[in-house]
């Protein structure tokens, strides 16, 4: 493909990168470790008032 054009043609609209010429690179990856760490509060709070009357 020969550009031969002498303008900047610009446009607002997002465009996919094989449009300028980029390739996407996949790698794979044979081992992989995630580690997650998750942290939970529970917190159960009561109260009782008694009046008693004679």
């Amino acid at each position: 493909m020969v550009t031969t054009a002498s303008s900047v043609v610009t446009d607002n609209n997002p465009m996919p990168l094989l449009t300028y010429g980029l390739e996407p690179r996949f790698y794979e990856f044979t081992e992989l470790i995630i580690e997650v760490k998750t942290t939970i509060t529970m917190m159960r709070e009561s109260s009782t008032e008694l009046t008693y009357d004679r």
